[in-house]
Order: structure tokens, then C-alpha cells, then sequence
């Protein structure tokens, strides 16, 4: 395959040159809201389907001594504890594994590829 010239039509078909589009190194970096939220839910998946046993064990290590005491949270704040619990979980925790959840689920292709704008939404939330 000949390489692109920058200024070519981008192969993808978008009509803008290849410079302004595919061809762009901040593209891989851009994403939208709705990029994130799919993002999410497909790890969310991932992790339900891959390491829900391991997201469990890590429960104790997230609440340490705490973690008799979960249950006399108000709802809202348990709510809202769960939702830390799991970012926690796919952002921060290094388990048996020796990398973060989300390393590993952009390195697996188990549940097909996310998209590109998906994948830089994730990698900003890793390095966040």
C-alpha cells in the first residue's frame, strides 16, 4: 500500500484531507461524552465477564477496616461508595494480574475492539 500524502483525502471517506483527519495525532486523543459512556459500559462488561470474582476480593481491600461497616451507609452514600469502589477497582487496583483492570482490557480483544475515540477516553481516565 502507498503512503497517504497529508494532503490527500483521508482513505476513511470523510472528505477531509488526511492531514485534518485520520492522519491528525491529536485524534487519537479526542473523544466525546458519549465515547466515555460506551467506554465505560464495555468495561463495565468486560469486568463482569473476566473479573468479577477478582472486583469481589478486591471489596475488602478497598473498605479495609471499614468494610463490617458498609452496610449502615445511607443509600445515597452507598450509592455513590460503589461508584468510587469500582473506578477504584478499574483505574487503581493492582491485582493478581500486576496492572490495573483497564490495562489489561485494552490489551484483550475477547469482547471485540473498542473504538479508537473509546480507547483515548479510557487511557485519560487511567492517567487521570
Amino acid at each position: 500500500m502507498a503512503k497517504i500524502g497529508r494532503n490527500e483525502p483521508c482513505p476513511c471517506g470523510s472528505g477531509q484531507k488526511y492531514k485534518k483527519c485520520c492522519g491528525d495525532p491529536r485524534r487519537a486523543l479526542s473523544y466525546t461524552v458519549q465515547d466515555r459512556v460506551s467506554a465505560f459500559a464495555w468495561l463495565d462488561e468486560w469486568i463482569e465477564a473476566f473479573a468479577g470474582g477478582e472486583a469481589d476480593d478486591a471489596t475488602e481491600v478497598f473498605w479495609g477496616r471499614f468494610f463490617d461497616d458498609t452496610g449502615e451507609l445511607p443509600e445515597h452514600l452507598a450509592m455513590l461508595s460503589q461508584e468510587v469502589e469500582d473506578l477504584w477497582f478499574a483505574f487503581d487496583h493492582v491485582g493478581d494480574r500486576g496492572v490495573p483492570i483497564v490495562d489489561t482490557f485494552l490489551a484483550d480483544a475477547e469482547l471485540g475492539e473498542p473504538t479508537s475515540a473509546s480507547r483515548a477516553a479510557l487511557r485519560a481516565a487511567r492517567t487521570s
